[in-house]
């Protein structure tokens, strides 16, 4: 089982906006849970990468219809802005410090 990010409340108590839901905020929390999973299982491939995306975009889709966003088209939005998470576990992540 998946642990909450201990940070979310504090990161959600300092980014405020008007409407409480914008796409940066949509796209910035999904990546979170994204990359969140990834480190937590230490999976990184593509394929397994693709599967975590589908699952928190319909596990979110109440905050994609908030933006006037399609699935597919946040999948696409956010398959987009993952490709830096795929070189994250080479650059970042290792026995010893890097």
């Amino acid at each position: 089982m998946l642990l909450p990010c201990q940070r979310k409340p504090l990161l959600s108590n300092l980014v405020c906006s008007n409407s409480n839901t914008t796409p940066a905020l949509v796209w910035g929390n999904t990546l979170h849970e994204v990359m969140q999973a990834c480190h937590h299982e230490n999976r990184w491939e593509t394929s397994w990468t693709d599967d975590k995306i589908e699952q928190v975009i319909l596990k979110g889709v109440n905050k994609l219809i908030k933006i006037d966003v399609a699935i597919e088209q946040g999948k696409r939005e956010v398959t987009t802005r993952v490709k830096g998470l795929r070189a994250f576990p080479e650059k970042c992540i290792s026995e010893w410090p890097k």
